[in-house]
């Protein structure tokens, strides 16, 4: 007995002291610390809340508000992917046997976003506010209506609205509230349009692309237009974009058109052209022989520099030209004029000048300068010579104005101001050219 109690002790004693040598040739592996900063490569900008993800898991951890992290981890291979919105995604491989520290950089990609601003109003405005009778419509919304041989037509969309019908199945003009064509008032950036039609009312004078907006009066007018029987009809120009260069334009079986917007100083100076011509006439040669005489072409264009000088300070320089031109066999004649053909020539030129000012939030004012020419030509050109015998018109108008805005509160809102207008008519002439026998 006592051997085999000695030899089981002996057993037991050797068994413990080989457990006792493994512990100390294989001692647990101790946790080490992965630490870290994440900068902005080039500011150096501390990034907080960029996320720190260990071998592609779901879950990890964020820097702090310093732009630090800190973890323990046991030895072994990690992959490290370092990530913030915004910013380019930084991967990387390391053997965690000691403690590391990482100075990270990330690359900024984020790229910045034009303005979006939206904007609504409701739908009882129309009869909430003083003013009734206002319609407001927008060149997005234009652009959603029908067009007519692929032009989009200001005049024609007014047809929509309640209130508004038109002269005739083939002609652009409106009679508004039972008005006459001649007792709407219609404003292209505070110059008045005698003749807002081209090819004897087919088409609207105004290019699409350079109307921002417009505003139908149908009741009552405010007073700084001066008053119409009928209607104001106000549209404005766009502002050019001081940012960016824009260049858009269209071909279509009635025009051509070209749009150019140039910052000329960004974020200070631009500068929008805009123009439109019509020269297909010569599709009437292809018709019967009583069309083959025919001419018809049109063409406008219009310009506006926009610089914003400050805050408080804002300066515009609109200009706007319009041609028609058409012949057709002759309608009527002049004693000892020799013709076969009656030609008609119109022209628009018109220039507006604008210079706004706020005093601050509640009170600001503007100053515009208005020239204002239409020519309105019939021309009768002689058989065997270059000599025309012409018979022409033209109003003149000249104006300046200046408009206080004064907004004491939410509710109400004061309009006041000065208006001078000078008006040259001159009902019509008679320039017989080389011909000497006109009575």
């Amino acid at each position: 007995m006592k051997i085999r109690l000695l030899l089981f002790l002996w057993l037991m004693a050797g068994t413990g002291y080989i457990w006792a040598q493994q512990r100390v040739k294989h001692p647990p592996t101790r946790p080490f610390e992965l630490s870290g900063i994440v900068r902005d490569s080039l500011t150096g900008e501390l990034i907080s809340n960029a996320a720190i993800r260990l071998n592609f898991d779901k879950s990890g951890l964020y820097t702090d508000s310093t732009g630090t992290f800190t973890i323990m981890l046991s030895k072994a291979d990690y992959t490290v992917v370092i990530s913030r919105l915004g910013y380019r995604p930084h991967r990387l491989k390391l053997t965690l046997d000691q403690n590391i520290h990482l100075d990270v950089k990330l690359l900024n990609v984020a790229k910045e976003l034009e303005e979006v601003v939206i904007s609504t109003q409701a739908v009882d405005e129309n009869v909430a506010r003083p003013l009734l009778g206002v319609t407001q419509l927008n060149i997005k919304t234009i652009r959603r209506l029908p067009a007519i041989l692929g032009e989009v037509d200001v005049l024609r969309s007014l047809q929509m609205l309640p209130g508004v019908t038109s002269v005739g199945e083939a002609s652009n003009g409106v009679n508004i509230r039972g008005g006459a064509v001649d007792q709407n008032l219609i404003l292209l950036d505070d110059a008045p349009i005698f003749n807002p039609t081209h090819l004897f009312g087919l088409f609207s004078v105004f290019p699409p692309d350079a109307v921002s907006s417009m505003e139908l009066y149908k009741g009552t007018a405010p007073a700084r237009f001066g008053g119409r029987a009928a209607s104001v009809l106000d549209i404005s120009m766009a502002n050019p974009s001081l940012d960016k260069f824009k260049l858009q334009g269209g071909i279509s079986f009635v025009a051509n058109r070209l749009t150019a917007e140039i910052p000329l100083v960004k974020e200070k100076v631009g500068l929008l052209i805009t123009g439109r011509g019509a020269f297909n006439d010569f599709a009437f040669q292809w018709g019967p022989q009583k069309l083959k005489n025919i001419r018809a072409s049109f063409g406008d264009a219009a310009a506006k520099l926009f610089w914003r000088i400050n805050d408080k300070n804002t300066f515009s320089l609109s200009n706007y030209y319009s041609t028609d031109f058409f012949q057709t066999d002759l309608l009527g004649g002049i004693n000892n004029i020799n013709s076969v053909s009656t030609q008609y020539d119109y022209n628009t030129l018109n220039f507006t000048a604008r210079w706004f000012h706020a005093f601050h939030d509640r009170l600001n004012v503007q100053t515009t300068a208005v020239f204002s020419q239409y020519r309105p030509t019939i021309l009768l050109p002689e058989l065997n010579s270059d000599n025309k015998v012409t018979i022409g018109s033209e109003i003149l108008q000249r104006q300046a104005k200046t408009n206080f805005n004064y907004t004491p509160n939410k509710a109400h809102k004061i309009e006041f101001g000065a208006n001078m207008t000078h008006y040259q008519l001159q009902p019509g002439t008679l320039n017989p050219g080389a011909n000497d026998r006109v009575n």
